[in-house]
């Protein structure tokens, strides 16, 4: 056992947080509780890692940051998601991305006169896989202070909604919150039984599997997302296993650094950059939940067989009769070989293809703003990466449009990969759950994507097709005007970019 004394050149500091100590034994025991592990956040400059996203904004800006991360990050980081760009001119085409707007007004304005709504499927798996789920409370009790249920809403991870009830509690309502629910007397008297809606829920959740037999991994059962879970499922009675949640108020990144819940209107504020609760439609909720989880399933972490300290592989990592083995260990070996006490939301879109069967090449396009860590992952998981340069607006636009054309029109650039006569192109925060080789064998000469359609008034009757890839534009015209762009089936052929009206 070396003794040390308490020079800083002499002390070992722990890879992670950067905490010091005088022995390597004591170095060891927080490693061994710490759980530290690549999936917590991490600072973009000095490649701390925080147990949260709040401990991370106050390191880098907050009430006593520390110097050199304030600086950098004041110039050059994104005050949504806390990364820290290339640049000053990056982080602008960032945090534009970033960026979300509120739900539409005028669509949450229909979705108040609708009563009831069920688009509820059993289907084999090829429907949405993640749903999220809000509901309304209402009081009950001689002081109206027990929560029940009276309103629940469900969407895809598209923000559709697939099911809205009003709820018919069991027992009678004292206070019914109108100035937080929107809910008056009239609206439950013709409501669903809860017993009803649950059976709904609960089928569609299970989707055909049984309970004891549903598995965090595989099979047909749905991930429900939401904030508050536990809460919402107990006043609707509702049964359902813990290992499918997507809880937002417990999730670790997004907690307090006193390990609290935030509100949802916080985080909303924080991490998805506009404020939710304008109305008291639950819906607004389902949206915020889901855009939340999405987020953290984009995080760019390392792919790992194993990831949680829990595991039977993980067991004996820091097993106390290991103890002089861990010791000989550099503080690098030792932040490597540990695991995170929280299973990682993270999106593994490569690996989402190799669990799926794919045989074609996945290659991956990104602009110059992307970190080089983001790239060596995707490298270290066999995907072709490839840098495109950016597609700017006219001169004349650059004041109101720069970051929405940067951003979207970017995507012509793939029609220049020639080498390849026909690929699927698909956002990067997508997850591939299933083979979809058969999407090469559509016919030639047309662009297969999925129609799109508006919230405004003037266009609430356009088509809306969902599930399924329609042929939307041929080398002879177009066959429908508007489409989706985060997957479609493609040719690449560069005369087409060259005949687009944008300057590339």
């Amino acid at each position: 056992m070396d003794y040390r004394n308490d020079s800083s050149d002499s002390r070992y500091k722990c890879a992670a947080c950067f905490r010091q100590f005088n022995r390597k034994e004591h170095l060891v025991d927080h490693m061994r509780i710490s759980y530290h592990s690549v999936h917590e956040p991490m600072c973009g400059v000095c490649k701390k890692h925080c147990r949260s996203l709040e401990s991370l904004r106050e390191h880098v800006k907050g009430t006593l940051p520390k110097a050199v991360c304030h600086g950098v990050f004041s110039a050059q980081g994104c005050d949504i998601c806390l990364a820290v760009t290339d640049s000053p001119n990056a982080r602008y085409f960032h945090q534009a991305r970033c960026q979300k707007q509120n739900v539409n007004h005028g669509l949450l304005a229909r979705l108040a006169n609708i009563r009831y709504y069920d688009d509820l499927k059993i289907d084999d798996g090829r429907g949405p896989q993640v749903v999220a789920l809000a509901c309304k409370m209402v009081g009950a009790g001689s002081d109206g202070s027990l929560d029940v249920c009276a309103r629940v809403c469900l969407i895809d991870e598209h923000e559709n909604m697939i099911f809205h009830a009003f709820v018919k509690p069991l027992i009678p309502v004292t206070n019914f919150r109108y100035e937080s629910t929107g809910i008056r007397p009239d609206y439950l008297k013709d409501a669903m039984p809860i017993k009803q809606v649950q059976k709904k829920i609960q089928d569609f959740l299970c989707n055909g599997e049984p309970m004891w037999k549903i598995r965090p991994k595989s099979g047909k059962a749905r991930i429900l997302v939401g904030h508050c879970l536990d809460h919402d499922l107990d006043r609707l009675q509702l049964e359902y296993p813990a290992i499918t949640f997507r809880d937002t108020s417990k999730y670790p990144p997004l907690v307090k650094s006193n390990k609290l819940s935030n509100s949802l209107k916080y985080l909303a504020q924080a991490y998805l950059g506009y404020e939710t609760g304008v109305t008291d439609h639950p819906y607004e909720d389902c949206v915020a939940s889901m855009r939340l989880y999405m987020r953290m399933r984009s995080q760019g972490h390392k792919r790992e067989d194993h990831p949680l300290a829990s595991d039977p592989q993980n067991r004996n990592t820091f097993a106390s009769w290991r103890q002089a083995e861990l010791e000989k260990m550099t503080s690098e070996e030792l932040l490597s070989v540990s695991r995170s006490d929280y299973y990682c939301w993270r999106g593994r879109f490569s690996q989402g293809f190799e669990e799926s069967g794919e045989q074609v090449p996945f290659s991956g396009c990104y602009l110059a703003d992307v970190p080089q860590e983001h790239r060596e992952i995707l490298i270290s998981q066999g995907c072709i990466v490839r840098e495109i340069d950016p597609v700017y607006p006219p001169e004349n636009q650059t004041e109101f449009a720069m970051a929405y054309y940067v951003i979207n029109y970017s995507k012509l650039r793939i029609w220049e990969f020639v080498e390849y006569c026909k690929m699927i192109y698909l956002d990067g925060d997508i997850q591939v759950f299933e083979n979809i080789d058969h999407l090469f064998e559509l016919q030639d000469g047309y662009l297969y994507a999925v129609m799109d359609c508006f919230c405004e008034k003037t266009w609430s009757h356009t088509p809306h097709v969902q599930n399924r890839l329609l042929p939307t534009m041929s080398r002879e015209g177009p066959v429908a005007s508007r489409v989706r762009t985060r997957m479609f089936v493609y040719e690449p052929d560069v005369q087409e970019v060259a005949a687009s009206p944008v300057r590339c």
